[in-house]
């Protein structure tokens, strides 16, 4: 079992519990709209009611895919991404109950129609952060190193401190934050862009080169062993009796070479390319005919 599917198999317990919440968020949705028929209208407290439920369903199909998907690329990232989506649930939750105090007197103040906006955009940002940080992660898989380790701590915290820096002002937009908050965000933004494209694109054109695999150096012809010249046996005075497939020649004829070590014959290349005396399988020489050539009488194929 690999790392991974222990690690997937850690959050399989809110795969069966989220789609239970659905469930119940939309028991909870035609409830409420049950109360909003019965009391003859469909007031703030409906509709506050209806963004809850609406919230709740969001959030548990977010939690599902982070479960699902964001923990089979690391488990600390899954977690990361659960918490995202609880800052969320929270931030949705804030903007619906808790009322925003807007002064009549101030043109640039926010309206309450501006809070689901605001909220819209709070999820773009942290889902574009997380987003950021998997691709940091593709990036440190292609270049490893001491120094792109560093690199790689140094962006994930710059893009962490970006996306919160970010978000604050999405989650909190009656506050006033001035301009020197948002010249601090535009050097965390310039250095994470610097983390993430240039770093890794001059690692790459100027960095230490990978050394390719050597391919193998050709074979000399006299690295191969040399076979053996057939020796001839000293002459008999008796000659081998007359068998069934083939007369046997004078044993001074039959050549007394080593059995050979290989399947197949070898090559003299030193000598001509000459071939081997053919042999039966079992090593033995084939007789010699009259003319001096091979007696392939009984082997198969003859």
């Amino acid at each position: 079992m690999t790392t991974t599917a222990n690690q997937v198999r850690q959050y399989g317990w809110v795969r069966h519990l989220l789609p239970r919440i659905v469930i119940g968020a939309l028991i909870a949705a035609a409830l409420v709209g049950v109360y909003a028929v019965v009391i003859g209208r469909f007031d703030e407290t409906c509709w506050r009611l209806i963004g809850t439920i609406a919230l709740l369903v969001f959030f548990s199909l977010v939690s599902w895919y982070d479960a699902d998907v964001s923990a089979r690329r690391a488990a600390w990232f899954g977690v990361v991404s659960v918490i995202t989506s609880a800052y969320l649930l929270m931030a949705g939750l804030a903007k619906i109950w808790v009322p925003v105090a807007v002064n009549p007197d101030d043109p640039f103040a926010h309206g309450p129609w501006w809070e689901p906006f605001a909220w819209i955009a709070l999820v773009i940002v942290t889902r574009l952060g997380l987003l950021h940080i998997h691709l940091v992660l593709n990036t440190q898989r292609r270049f490893t190193g001491p120094v792109m380790s560093k690199v790689t701590v140094a962006t994930l915290l710059l893009v962490a401190l970006l996306t919160l820096g970010l978000s604050v002002p999405l989650a909190l937009p009656s506050v006033d934050f001035g301009e020197t908050y948002w010249r601090l965000m535009a050097v965390v933004a310039i250095l994470d862009a610097l983390g993430t494209i240039l770093i890794p694109l001059t690692y790459t054109l100027f960095g230490p080169k990978r050394e390719r695999p050597q391919p193998w150096p050709p074979q000399q012809p006299g690295a191969f062993a040399q076979p053996t010249a057939p020796q001839p046996a000293p002459p008999t005075a008796t000659q081998a009796p007359q068998t069934a497939f083939a007369a046997v020649p004078a044993a001074s004829q039959v050549p007394t070479a080593t059995p050979p070590t290989a399947a197949y014959p070898r090559l003299d290349v030193a000598g001509g390319l000459r071939l081997e005396w053919p042999r039966y399988i079992s090593g033995q020489p084939l007789p010699v005919t009259s003319d001096g050539s091979p007696d392939f009488t009984g082997v198969v194929g003859y």
